[in-house]
């Protein structure tokens, strides 16, 4: 999957909301983080991820690694509240993917 930010011939469908920089947050309503990016399958013309950059109390013990790929099956867009919600029992906070955010030439 690839950055959309990076992707400057991409962008989000007319009449898709786009989640970039909406809060993210658990079932129970508390705030995990920000959504950072859209990782995009190109072949697929789909988004695969999330790219959510975590809120300190969450990014605890991650040392530099803040950011997190959340699939798009395990969340759910809130568009009257620009909010995502974050299936984490589906997603397993422990076990989502460390997202590499070294700039690419």
């Amino acid at each position: 999957a690839e950055s959309l930010d990076r992707l400057s011939d991409y962008k989000v469908a007319d009449g898709f909301p786009d989640p970039r920089g909406w809060d993210v947050r658990s079932a129970d309503g508390r705030r995990i983080g920000k959504v950072d990016d859209l990782l995009v399958d190109r072949q697929a013309m789909r988004v695969k991820y999330l790219e959510v950059a975590l809120d300190d109390a969450f990014a605890a013990g991650r040392g530099d690694d803040r950011h997190v790929r959340i699939p798009v099956g395990a969340a759910r867009l809130d568009d009257a509240r620009d909010d995502v919600v974050g299936d984490l029992a589906q997603a397993g906070l422990g076990s989502l993917g460390a997202v590499d955010t070294t700039p690419q030439a």
